[in-house]
């Protein structure tokens, strides 16, 4: 009876390993672009990717409940604009600068984090949702700053 119980315990545990990474991809800059390169976040060169349920070689605006997608920036990158789609979490570590000199939108009724983890996250244009839907759960932009992450907004 003990083997049947950890024979069981074992498969449940195999399949949580196997689950837990299932629904998620993440996309890292790597280094190779220049910062300033106009077409950065659609250049597969650009990105190191891993996991394996998107098909897109570059970061996507949007995710979706099946796929959530994680770009994660390590180097600088400066943008004219930046679109925040659904299933998106935009993490910034230590060594990553995200200029955006217009505006940073976000998918109206939606939810997506920015994760400012020692980074810089700089905007000098505007923060606002897109257009959207009527009658629809309201948008939600989570903001976290850890490891003295930094946001600078600049409002004309």
């Amino acid at each position: 009876m003990k083997n049947i119980f950890a024979l069981i315990v074992f498969f449940l545990l195999l399949i949580g390993a196997n689950v837990e990474g299932f629904g998620q991809v993440t996309y890292t800059s790597n280094g190779t672009c220049s910062p300033t390169q106009a077409n950065y976040m659609t250049t597969q060169s650009c990105w190191t990717k891993s996991g394996t349920c998107n098909a897109s070689a570059f970061p996507p605006s949007s995710g979706t409940a099946a796929c959530s997608v994680i770009i994660e920036i390590n180097h600088q990158i400066n943008l004219t604009s930046f679109n925040l789609g659904s299933n998106v979490t935009l993490k910034i570590n230590e060594e990553g600068i995200l200029n955006i000199s217009g505006n940073l939108t976000q998918d109206q009724e939606i939810s997506s984090s920015i994760v400012v983890d020692g980074g810089e996250l700089n905007i000098l244009g505007n923060l606002k949702p897109t257009s959207g839907r009527n009658n629809q759960p309201p948008t939600e932009l989570n903001i976290s700053l850890i490891n003295n992450g930094s946001i600078f907004f600049r409002f004309y």
